[in-house]
């Protein structure tokens, strides 16, 4: 039951992030000016992606699993220069200069 829980809402942003006025969106906030949306096998991958993150966290306590996501953004951060905080900000507040 917990699985369906998170997988619901995964699967409904999948079909979000596709959307004209989500790409529209990532589009205007200059995230990805050539963004065209995702792929079939790239949100099948995302979702298989959350299952399978979800079966790593359940069995450990939270704090664990906070401080493992928390590691993860800082890595990706420092490794590409983005990640899902900063996409995330720049959807909610576009043009929020953050270096």
């Amino acid at each position: 039951m917990a699985r369906l829980v998170v997988l619901g809402p995964e699967c409904a942003w999948e079909v979000a992030q596709n959307t004209d006025t989500v790409i529209d969106r990532y589009r205007a906030t200059n995230i990805a000016l050539e963004y065209y949306g995702n792929s079939v096998i790239n949100s099948v991958m995302d979702i298989g992606s959350m299952v399978a993150g979800f079966r790593v966290a359940r069995p450990c306590p939270a704090w664990l699993t906070v401080m493992r996501a928390l590691l993860m953004e800082l890595i990706v951060r420092y490794w590409i220069g983005g990640n899902l905080i900063l996409n995330i900000i720049m959807l909610i507040y576009p043009g929020v200069a953050i270096n």
